[in-house]
């Protein structure tokens, strides 16, 4: 007994059991942010989610050989990381995919609008994490002390060795055909990303959809058939027979959030809450109406905006992606690029922050010869609803602006409200 002791203490001593343990511990506490208690994960996904960290904490530890440093660092990251997921799913039932790192700035623009009061689950969650703090700081050695990796060139080897098998558990799981995969209880369905999260993990899941962040060619595309659909349904774009002198203003409405509940089912009200509105869908004069469909919900609103301007769906981009900040990196073929080649004046307005969503270089690619931000609306005088210009003031900039542009040319203007958002 005495020996035995003598061995654990001495094993105690050199680091190595902190070293494991406490890598383990930081991937259950993140995902306690997931789900608090943890109860749904998958087991295979939970081994295979410890390893990953492990060779994590492990691979930067003897790399740098400075562990505590490394660990802190981790720590701090994926109490961030968890902290955002916990937040991201209550403000829109759904959690953080890895393009969403490129919209923290348009994020931050509208974060003022939110509640971030903590929760009780939250609170647990960050009060353990920092418990695994102050086992850091008490447990965790400065150094590397045990043999064989007291020396520095075994020790950097062997990192480098760490490094890349975790590299390849990485690309493996960025790469998982979910389909044929057994390895891993991977759901190729985002579409209940609480449900996925919880059982298959947030970090395998999060690493997972890492791999839609390329663009796949769809199934059967090609340019020949491309040029055989034009040939066999035609274009007219170029006997066009009328001048810009004919032509009519177009103005485009995008209105932030709106959207009327009676189409999910009865509302039965004392008192018509959109009369205007009705009066246009029930076949008020000059006036043609329907029901439109989007591929956001709660977020992304750049996507519609992509979608209605270039035709192109979202159904062959990867999930989760923003084409305005990703894929809009030089001039496309778009709705006001063909409307400035018949003589129209095109104009996008938007009464916000023009760094939200990478859209002063998006509408440039797109075509629009002029763009107005909040600055130029900020001039006007404007009505302020929750902070943001309203819709009435909004309204009255854009009649002013067409019937200013019109005398010249035919306007296409496209407008995004911002009175509704959040």
């Amino acid at each position: 007994m005495v020996l035995l002791y003598s061995v654990l203490n001495m094993v105690w001593e050199t680091g190595i059991v902190e070293l494991l343990l406490l890598p383990a511990l930081l991937f259950f506490l993140f995902q306690g942010f997931i789900q608090f208690p943890i109860k749904d994960l998958c087991i295979r996904n939970g081994l295979f989610s410890v390893i990953w960290m492990e060779l994590l904490c492990l691979s930067l530890s003897l790399l740098s050989g400075r562990p505590k440093i490394v660990y802190f660092v981790l720590g701090v990251l994926f109490l961030i990381f968890g902290i955002a997921e916990a937040y991201v799913f209550r403000f829109r039932s759904s959690f953080l995919l890895p393009i969403d790192l490129c919209s923290v700035r348009t994020a931050a623009n509208v974060a003022g609008n939110y509640n971030f009061a903590p929760w009780k689950e939250l609170m647990a969650a960050t009060g353990l994490f920092a418990v695994w703090f102050i086992l850091l700081f008490a447990l965790c050695p400065s150094e590397i002390i045990f043999m064989p990796f007291d020396n520095t060139m075994t020790r950097i080897i062997t990192g480098v060795i760490l490094a890349a098998v975790l590299i390849g558990l990485t690309l493996f799981v960025v790469n998982y055909d979910a389909k044929k995969g057994f390895v891993l209880n991977i759901s190729e369905n985002a579409f209940h990303s609480d449900k996925n999260n919880r059982v298959e993990g947030a970090l395998i899941r999060f690493l997972y959809d890492c791999g839609d962040l390329r663009v796949k060619k769809p199934d059967g595309y090609s340019v020949s058939d491309a040029e055989k659909l034009l040939e066999k349904y035609g274009s007219d774009a170029g006997s066009q027979t009328t001048g810009p002198d004919s032509y009519p203003d177009i103005v485009v409405v995008m209105n932030e959030s709106f959207s009327d509940p009676r189409v999910v089912g009865p509302l039965g009200t004392s008192t018509d809450y959109m009369p205007f509105i009705h009066s246009l869908q029930k076949g008020h004069k000059n006036t043609i109406s329907g029901e439109l469909n989007v591929s956001i919900q709660g977020g992304n609103t750049p996507n519609t905006e992509y979608e209605f301007l270039t035709g192109n769906t979202l159904a062959f981009l990867p999930k989760g992606c923003i084409p305005f900040q990703q894929y809009l990196t030089k001039n496309v073929d778009a709705i006001p690029r063909y409307l400035n080649s018949i003589g129209y004046d095109t104009v996008a307005m938007h009464p916000y922050l023009s760094s939200g969503w990478n859209r002063i270089k998006a509408y440039s690619f797109l075509g629009f010869r002029d763009m107005k931000f909040l600055e130029y609306f900020e001039k006007k005088d404007p009505e302020i609803v929750r902070k943001y210009i309203s819709d009435s003031s909004f309204t009255k900039a854009i009649i002013e602006e067409v019937e200013m542009r019109s005398e010249k040319k035919p306007v296409f203007s496209f407008n995004v409200t911002m009175q509704n958002h959040a």
